[in-house]
């Protein structure tokens, strides 16, 4: 009897304690304003990208959350380069990558919102792309912005840190935040540059 007892009490402690966690389920959709930061970037702009996926919140408690999910993300960045005395050409980057964002977040009750502030890294692959180059209104060449390093083209595999801050109404939120590259996306030893980018997301969990 004893032991029947105490395996009934165990079973409801746990069964209380799995309960108290939450794992939503979502989708998301928004703009970024990404560019290309580093010691080669000289006269290189932002440029407007968009961004969609899934999402999952598991709650450690009524409070502390891991958010995470999977997106496809467009990055890339625009502006004007002059190299080794050569006219000025005009060149744009598109590049599309699966992200994966792995945060902190903590949920603070607000009267009817949430305020999430979140922190943590992201891991990304790029899977294509292109890179436009013109010179006085003319299509100077284009090419794979991921591809060859003899080429001199973008490495795909890129890491980072990012950070954001939420607002949630119910299952419906607003997220803005911004990303930072921490790896040389480029295959030229002579430049460090990484991936920047500022976003703002529409989510609704399930």
């Amino acid at each position: 009897m004893k032991k029947l007892l105490l395996a009934a009490v165990l079973t409801f402690t746990v069964g209380s304690a799995f309960a108290q966690r939450e794992m939503l389920f979502g989708v998301k959709l928004g703009g970024n304003f990404s560019t290309i930061l580093g010691g080669g970037t000289g006269g290189i702009m932002g440029k407007s990208g968009f961004h969609a996926g899934v999402t999952v919140d598991y709650g450690f408690n009524d409070e502390l959350f891991l958010v995470s999910g999977l997106e496809l993300t467009r990055k890339g960045f625009k502006g004007e380069v002059s190299l080794y005395g050569l006219p000025v050409v005009k060149v744009t980057g598109n590049a599309y990558y699966v992200q994966l964002p792995i945060h902190l977040a903590y949920k603070f009750d607000v009267g009817l919102v949430k305020l999430v502030p979140e922190l943590g890294p992201y891991f990304a692959y790029g899977i294509g792309g292109k890179m436009e180059a013109e010179a006085d209104g003319l299509l100077g060449g284009a090419g794979d912005y991921f591809g060859d390093p003899k080429k001199g083209y973008c490495k795909a595999f890129d890491l980072g840190i990012g950070v954001a801050f939420g607002v949630e109404l119910g299952r419906i939120g607003v997220k803005i935040g911004y990303d930072y590259g921490l790896l040389n996306i480029d295959f030229l030893d002579d430049y460090r540059n990484i991936n920047g980018n500022l976003y703002l997301s529409v989510g609704c969990k399930f």
